[in-house]
């Protein structure tokens, strides 16, 4: 007996080892791996993939080639090819990486030698046989030859030319010459370029030997041991060899220096017997020459343009082709050939056409530039990495020839699920960075090395170039919450709102996010509230639910156990058949609308299989939809507005079709913003009431908000549109006719049915509309002292009239001092703000908090309605006296002691009992009118007080209590600084004076 042993498996036996008791879940029946798309499925156009990689042919021996180009899906393959008869694929890919032609190539005949990563193959056209090579690590040129290679091979005690027979037999090329080195380096390290070239008869290369510099140059080699013939003399950076029964051609590159002599950027032609070197200067419209061919009449060499980068489109000449004679006389273009190889074939060219796309392919061109097509040449296109879908766009991901992202676009979907051409672009940096993608309401999310979100057809708006840590799972968004890597955002800003403690996956509606971390545990918040656990843990470790959300459904998936659907309450609705997990790396992906539940199930050794379940059944039964790819990290499926999307498993394109359940779908607010008050009295400031939502889906045609007064009366009836689930509306405070609406408490409403039919679930609010704000009494003490003994008092203030329950106010208090601190000056043209926006009638002024030593205080408060409208301005001043401890009191005669006493203003006052005893305070400001504070008690006498040196005046300080912060004197003046002076009298038997400040105020 065999067993598979899952990682739901490996859970259930973990749990049981704890001691945990395991349902094993009723299974659903198996999916059919050999569904096909249903009825009504649209297939997205694929962009073609503009390859950094150029298709060859890479042999022919006359009859049968060797070609390497890409498949439809971007996939590269030896194929094999016979006269015009279409190409056969051989069982050699290599995947789509861009080494592909960039490390080495060399022809002859029907055989071909071929680097890709690294690795060396042999092709040969004929047998249409591949063989992968092994060549010693010191080898660093290879020919091929009709039957193996030529390698010049750097042993460890000698260099050796050798020629290497496809059965493996090796043996030394004969020279009668020794060869000290050969030139191997490529012009271009982009762009493979052959630096050898043989045949049955011989080797030709460029090197040097006899040790010194006057030898070096290009020569012919014969195999069979015959002198050989050196050809031309020195050359800078020979390359694109190339051979036909007589001749040798190939091209060098320019060369300004001054040792070796200067070069022009050439085409050579000579006769392998030597003789003659026909010479041709190459304009600078070929920026290098990567590859040449000769016949017995014409010799043909192709190249990158100047300045013009491959993938270009304008006039297609991103690569030239040039032809000439057997002497380089009469040289041209070929015009319209855009060539990526050439190799000749008999009396013809072979040129493999890359641009404009309907003319790819590979023509014989003949000596005339007759160009016969052999076969058409299909472009590849991008293949689908990640997608989003949210009922009006879709959003997709797409990969080039690497692997790498090109890019991500954008195109409309119609109500019929139809879609539009692409409507903009994004880049996403590019590179092998996965990418996971979210969509909403016309908000596109993507999360790679950065995040980044935008509105459709806006790219982008916010780039946050912090990449976020946390578990690696898909980026989610709905309405203006975000959650990329178990961080919550803000969609708009991409501020972080909050984290998700131990979550490993997750779903979105609104505001509300449902999670699980390792241990199995469900977790669920909505906005700022707490989050409140759903589900208890299932395991030690390493057995997260898979969650899904929406409107006030939640379904979860523990990794043992049975589906469950829930309220976001957490109570359960009822318990289904467990959808089968998949093993890492391609976790269950659920998607939920309305009750019907979409995932991507795998299958045995094969595609995963889209599959449908309306949850809110009698007795919910899975429906098989198509084969559908299934990447590790990226969602598989999206659901919306009874539209499924996904991403098919036979060519990696993006699939729309109609969910084969096909009950209405209800549309529901994701999320609103409406303002609870507003006051339009023309202030511009929130003269107009505003609602923003989000929806589920979008509204067909216009939807309407209705306003209704208390008693359910329609005041105004405003229409709206929601083309992508996304509305905005105001009301002006007018009724339908245009006349201003009382002030008020208002109900509204929303009304519309989505663009599929779906109902629409009642969306209402409230407001209040008021334009008036009431006047405000405010009460301070005039000198703080005769409140508070700290220096901290209270300030207070209310309205003059009842105000409405519907319509509670709030209130702005501020404060400021004297401009310098001298009325002379006058106030502050700035008031500090003390409160705002509270509700409360008083408060405790504390100076302390302006960090100023200012006496002089005036405050004012004013109303503000619910709306924002506003009230006047009311205002009271307060003095805080000049305490007996200040460095403004000059005790100048008698005795006097400080004395810290409970009660006495800031706590201290100044005792004497000395008759004569003279204190002077001095008003460093100005004031208009002084006042005296002393202790009074029985045993305190009388004083006698003077301002600036005037008229005595005697208070008696007697009382039969002890009164602390008692103001004994008031003396109204002209404003100025001022001094007051304070003399003890000594009264018999009460000689006592206690002085506890002097309050100059500003009248």
């Amino acid at each position: 007996m065999r067993w598979t042993f899952t990682r739901a498996a490996a859970a259930a036996v973990g749990l049981a080892l704890l001691g945990v008791s395991v349902a094993v879940p009723a299974a659903v029946a198996a999916p059919d791996p050999g569904v096909s798309d249903p009825p009504g499925t649209v297939l997205l156009p694929r962009a073609e993939l503009n390859s950094p990689v150029t298709r060859r042919v890479l042999a022919t021996d006359g009859t049968h080639r060797v070609l390497l180009q890409p498949d439809v899906n971007g996939t590269w393959w030896f194929w094999w090819q016979t006269g015009t008869q279409a190409p056969e694929r051989s069982d050699t890919s290599f995947g789509t990486t861009s080494a592909v032609a960039t490390e080495g190539v060399s022809a002859s005949g029907g055989h071909a030698m071929f680097k890709v990563a690294g690795a060396w193959y042999s092709a040969f056209a004929a047998s249409k046989t591949v063989q992968k090579v092994t060549l010693p690590s010191l080898v660093s040129l290879v020919a091929a030859t009709p039957d193996g290679w030529v390698q010049w091979n750097g042993t460890a005690s000698a260099r050796v030319l050798e020629r290497v027979r496809a059965d493996g037999t090796t043996t030394t090329v004969p020279l009668d010459v020794p060869l000290t080195s050969v030139s191997t380096a490529p012009p271009n390290s982009a762009r493979a370029a052959n630096h050898a070239a043989a045949d049955g008869d011989g080797v030709v290369l460029s090197g040097s030997w006899g040790g010194t510099s006057a030898e070096r140059g290009i020569r012919w080699f014969p195999f069979d041991g015959s002198p050989s013939t050196r050809l031309a003399e020195q050359q800078y950076s020979a390359h694109a060899f190339s051979l036909s029964a007589t001749d040798v051609t190939w091209a060098s590159e320019a060369w300004n220096g001054t040792t070796p002599p200067p070069f022009p950027k050439r085409v050579h032609r000579v006769a392998k017997a030597g003789g003659t070197e026909h010479v041709l200067d190459i304009t600078d419209s070929v920026l290098v020459v990567d590859g040449t061919a000769i016949t017995g009449t014409s010799t043909a060499w192709t190249g990158p343009a100047q300045f013009v980068t491959w993938g270009g489109t304008g006039d297609h000449s991103s690569r030239l082709a040039y032809s000439a004679d057997a002497a380089l006389a009469n040289p041209h273009r070929i015009t319209g050939m855009n060539a990526t190889s050439v190799l000749a074939e008999g009396d013809d060219v072979l040129m493999t056409d890359e641009l404009p796309a309907a003319d790819a392919g590979l023509y014989a061109v003949d000596a005339a530039d007759a160009a016969t097509l052999l076969t058409r040449t299909t472009a590849p296109v991008m293949p689908i990495r990640a997608f989003a879908y949210d009922g009006t766009r879709l959003v997709e991901q797409r990969l080039d020839a690497t692997g790498s992202s090109t890019s991500t676009v954008t195109r409309a979907v119609s109500s019929t699920g139809v879609p539009s051409s692409v409507a903009a672009t994004v880049s996403t940096g590019g590179g092998t960075t996965p990418l996971t993608i979210a969509a909403s309401a016309g908000r596109v999310l993507t999360d790679g090395s950065t995040t980044l979100v935008s509105d459709f057809g806006a790219f982008p708006v916010v780039d946050d170039s912090t990449t976020l840590t946390g578990s690696a799972r898909l980026a989610e968004l709905s309405g203006s919450t975000a959650v990329v890597a178990g961080h919550v955002l803000d969609a708009a800003s991409l501020a972080e709102r909050y984290a998700l403690p131990g979550a490993v996956t997750w779903a979105v509606f609104g505001p509300t996010v449902v999670w699980s971390t390792s241990r199995g545990e469900v977790w669920r918040r909505t906005g700022t509230a707490a989050a409140t656990r759903l589900l208890a843990a299932g395991c030690a470790l390493d057995c997260p639910a898979e969650v899904g959300v929406w409107g006030d459904e939640v379904v979860v998936q523990p990794l043992v156990g049975p589906l469950q659907l829930r309220r976001l309450d957490g109570s359960l609705v009822k318990t289904l058949p467990a959808i089968p997990a998949a093993d890492s790396p391609h976790p269950t992906a659920l998607t939920l609308e309305d009750g019907v539940l979409a995932w991507v199930e795998p299958t045995s050794g094969g595609p995963g299989v889209l599959r449908v379940m309306d949850l809110l059944a009698a007795t919910p039964t899975p429906v098989d939809v198509a084969r559908a790819w299934r990447g590790a990290g990226v969602r598989a499926v999206e659901l919306r507005q009874g539209r499924l999307a996904w991403v098919s498993a036979d060519d990696r394109g993006l699939r729309l079709a109609p969910s084969p359940i096909t009950r209405p779908v209800h549309v529901v607010k994701v999320e609103s913003s409406a303002a609870a008050a507003f006051s339009p009295n023309g202030d511009h400031h929130q003269d107009t009431w505003q609602l923003t939502a989000i929806l589920t889906a979008p509204l067909a045609g216009t939807a309407f908000v209705e306003v209704l007064d208390a008693n359910g009366g329609l005041v105004r009836r405003l229409p709206t549109g929601a083309p992508l689930g996304r509305l905005d509306v105001t009301w002006d405070g007018r009724t339908d006719g245009d006349v201003a609406a009382p002030d008020g408490p208002y109900t509204w409403r929303l009304s519309g049915t989505s663009t599929s039919g779906g109902p629409l679930a009642p969306v209402t609010g409230s407001m209040a509309l008021r334009r008036t704000a009431p006047a405000v009494v405010v009460a301070a003490p005039q000198i703080s002292s005769s409140v508070s003994s700290t220096g901290l008092f209270p300030v207070s203030w209310r309205t003059t009239t009842a105000q409405p329950a519907w319509s509670e106010v709030t209130y702005e208090v501020q404060a400021r001092t004297l401009r310098g601190g001298s009325p002379r000056s006058g106030w502050e043209t700035t008031y500090w703000p003390w409160l705002t926006g509270t509700s409360a009638t008083g408060g405790t002024f504390d100076l302390r908090r302006f960090q100023t030593g200012s006496r002089q205080w005036q405050f004012r408060v004013r109303a503000v309605a619910p709306g924002g409208a506003t009230g006047a301005w009311s205002s009271a001043s307060t003095t805080i006296p000049v305490d007996d401890a200040s460095s403004a009191a000059h005790y100048v005669t008698g005795t006097w002691a400080r004395q810290r006493v409970a009660g006495t203003f800031m706590g201290t006052q100044h005792r004497t009992a000395t008759a004569g005893a003279v204190v002077d305070v001095f008003d460093d400001t100005a004031s208009s009118r002084v006042r005296v504070l002393v202790t009074t008690c029985p045993s305190c006498g009388k004083v006698r007080i003077r301002v600036d040196q005037g008229r005595w005046l005697t208070v008696d300080t007697y009382s039969r209590t002890v009164v602390r912060r008692h103001l004994v004197y008031r003396a109204t003046l002209k404003r100025a600084q001022h001094r007051v002076t304070v003399q003890n009298l000594g009264t018999r038997g009460r000689p006592y004076l206690y002085l506890d400040g002097v309050a100059f105020e500003t009248l």
